[in-house]
């Protein structure tokens, strides 16, 4: 079974895959509102200091974004089920 985070690195590249540029051209806002609310439609709550969550998606959408699997255990790390 694919876990939440695995199903949201590709929902992620479904909003413009890192490689493609539309990351680093300003929607990196509308990329972690989708995921949010992705989660929450699912059942769970993404939970990340305004910090650490600014850090990742700009490491994400910089020029040498970690590999998919390791977006997925970051996302896998801060996701709780709701209730």
């Amino acid at each position: 079974m694919r876990s939440i985070g695995s199903a949201t690195e590709t929902l992620s590249c479904s909003t413009g895959c890192p490689s493609d540029g539309v990351h680093r051209t300003g929607n990196k806002r509308l990329s972690w509102f989708v995921t949010v609310a992705f989660y929450d439609i699912n059942g769970y709550d993404l939970r990340a200091g305004a910090e650490d969550a600014d850090r990742y998606i700009r490491l994400i959408a910089g020029a040498n974004p970690p590999p998919l699997h390791d977006v997925e255990l970051w996302l896998d790390k801060h996701t709780f089920p709701l209730g």
